[in-house]
């Protein structure tokens, strides 16, 4: 049975890993990345002034926080990337059959809004203590990606989920997702499929990854802006799409379509836990005060596409937020299991009304099994 309602969770513990706060305000931390590593927990994350675009001299680098899991410290701040004449914005983290980390950077120039110049790739050969550049990925069977957007590894070959952008080589003219994939650990990669013509969606942000039956994907919608009034993106889908080796749909689901409960996402992420599906994602909902954003969690049946169960971690904070790049993992290291949820959010109001809010990198973390304990008795069923 697809449930319609909200639990909120207790918060079993919370972090602030980056605070805008102790930079007087200055800083504006940003988009992180996870990946669990032999104890540790590696977090990329832009460290700018703003959202997108930096002007001129605005110091602006991709920095990597190492947390401890047992302890829940972080050890050190590492600056992984810095240019004057370039913008990490971001950086996606692949842990590669030969056990080297890639993280694979959206890079944009100064000149114009979110303007990319061709992903570019730092890689680890050990365990993300240091890295070096490698430098422009380049063509892929012709096309030159800008937003790696997930990693997924089925059968030793690792899979890319990443965006063509309309000035880039081989575009076609416009922004498409596709999959390309690599067989010797990123040394060399291949075009798979184009998901935007394949499916027939036009979307950008994305979630992939790897299942019994071939690959799950989850959809952030754009309007179509290659086509003259195409709407808003607020008004595009969000889908979930099983697919099968070939990366060919076997089922979808529109859940902006077909629940009227369901919003535009932001950044999704998709998991596999105990035969469900868990999404995590952004959500924009109304309030007292208007629409605002929050985080939620959804558990799906990879089946029937049903949302069996909806959490939300962290309710709105202020009109003009940002934040919502989430990421999770399990911690199993202590008595109980817990799922931890790395994030940026707005920061809490300044003392002072005329400083601007910039966001935080934030942990909250949620004790597992009382979570499924709590939606069972506030449901009477389990998901």
């Amino acid at each position: 049975m697809e449930y319609y309602g909200v639990v909120h969770p207790d918060c079993g513990g919370f972090l602030r890993l980056r605070s805008t706060a102790k930079t007087n305000y200055a800083r504006y931390y940003a988009f992180p990345a996870i990946l669990r590593v032999d104890g540790k927990v590696l977090i990329a994350y832009k460290n700018g002034v703003s959202h997108g675009w930096e002007k001129e001299g605005a110091a602006v680098s991709l920095e990597q926080a190492v947390l401890d899991v047992a302890s829940q410290r972080v050890e050190r701040v590492d600056v992984l990337y810095a240019a004057e004449e370039r913008i990490a914005q971001m950086g996606e983290y692949v842990r590669m059959p030969n056990g080297d980390i890639g993280l694979y950077i959206d890079m944009q120039d100064r000149s114009a809004t979110s303007r990319r110049t061709g992903m570019e790739a730092l890689r680890s050969r050990d365990g993300g203590r240091t890295y070096c550049l490698e430098g422009h990925v380049g063509l892929v069977d012709g096309v030159e990606y800008g937003y790696p957007l997930n990693f997924c590894e089925k059968n030793g070959r690792v899979y890319m989920a990443t965006m063509t952008f309309p000035y880039l080589a081989g575009s076609k003219g416009r922004r498409q997702v596709h999959v390309i994939s690599s067989a010797d650990s990123g040394a060399s990669w291949r075009f798979e499929a184009n998901l935007t013509e394949s499916l027939g969606l036009e979307f950008n942000e994305c979630a992939l990854i790897a299942t019994r039956e071939g690959f799950a994907l989850f959809t952030r919608g754009e309007a179509p802006r290659h086509v003259e009034n195409a709407g808003a993106d607020s008004e595009a889908p969000a889908c979930l799409a099983m697919l099968d080796g070939h990366f060919r749909a076997l089922r979808l689901r529109d859940y902006r379509k077909t629940r009227a409960d369901f919003s535009q996402v932001g950044r999704p992420r998709l998991y596999e836990r105990e035969g469900r599906l868990l999404l995590i994602t952004r959500q924009h909902i109304a309030t007292a005060e208007g629409v605002r954003m929050a985080l939620d969690l959804f558990v799906i049946d990879p089946v029937s596409l049903e949302i069996r169960a909806r959490f939300r971690l962290c309710d709105p904070v202020a009109e003009k937020q940002d934040g919502h790049y989430a990421n999770l993992y399990f911690d199993e290291t202590g008595s109980r299991t817990m799922l931890r949820v790395v994030d940026y959010r707005t920061c809490p109001t300044p003392a002072n009304p005329t400083i601007l809010r910039k966001p935080d990198i934030v942990q909250w973390s949620f004790d597992w099994q009382a979570l499924t304990r709590q939606f069972k008795e506030e449901t009477g069923h389990d998901f």
